[in-house]
């Protein structure tokens, strides 16, 4: 495991606990970039080819660059003194709404929380391989949590909206958000949690082929 800090264009330094087993600094530290080009709307406008972008590596800290920003639209380097030079402010998510409505939490308990991996966490693992820890769904569309981020509700994950699973895709997810969607005097437009669950590998999910 490597615990390291990053900072995408426009945002405060992040810390991340992710695996290395499948790979070197490096490649870790441009798996984060590739995950951040298709999750970041900051980066979301710039090209989505590596090729693009100027890549400086020293050893230990990489910076990522494009001819049209005046700064790094990336860095990333080790964080061996944890807090020692401050980071992202921790978010806080906000208490649920609809927790009536549901007849049960939206979030699991926190020692099930606590075994999904943090937010950034799993990068260099192929998809098919990532566990997913949570599914939710609503009338016409599931959400498959594979990251968490505890305090913010952030998640990253499988999404698949309108029910048309050719339609789905991988992408960031916010719990929060979701969890406040009302209701309309129709309980069925509620966002819940899949109660009957059990995580299992994202290869032996319905969209593992899309």
């Amino acid at each position: 495991m490597a615990d390291i800090r990053m900072r995408v264009l426009g945002h405060p330094w992040e810390r991340t606990t992710v695996s290395t087993d499948a790979g070197s600094r490096e490649e870790l530290f441009i798996a984060l970039f590739l995950r951040a080009m298709e999750t970041v709307p900051e980066l979301l406008a710039l090209p989505g080819d590596l090729e693009a972008y100027t890549v400086r590596w020293d050893g230990e800290e990489v910076s990522i660059f494009h001819p049209d920003v005046e700064q790094a639209v990336f860095r990333a380097q080790p964080d061996a003194e944890g807090s020692a030079q401050g980071g992202a402010p921790v978010g806080t998510r906000p208490p649920e709404l609809w927790r009536e409505e549901r007849g049960h939490g939206f979030y699991p308990a926190p020692e099930v929380l606590a075994e999904i991996p943090a937010l950034w966490a799993t990068v260099l693992e192929p998809h098919e391989h990532r566990v997913v820890g949570l599914r939710y769904y609503s009338a016409e569309a599931e959400w498959y949590v594979v990251e968490v981020d505890d305090a913010s509700g952030r998640a990253y994950g499988w999404s698949c909206l309108g029910g048309d699973l050719s339609q789905g895709g991988w992408g960031l997810i916010d719990l929060p958000a979701l969890e406040s969607l009302g209701p309309d005097d129709d309980p069925s437009q509620l966002v819940v949690r899949d109660l009957d669950f059990t995580p299992d590998a994202a290869a032996s999910e319905v969209f593992s082929a899309t």
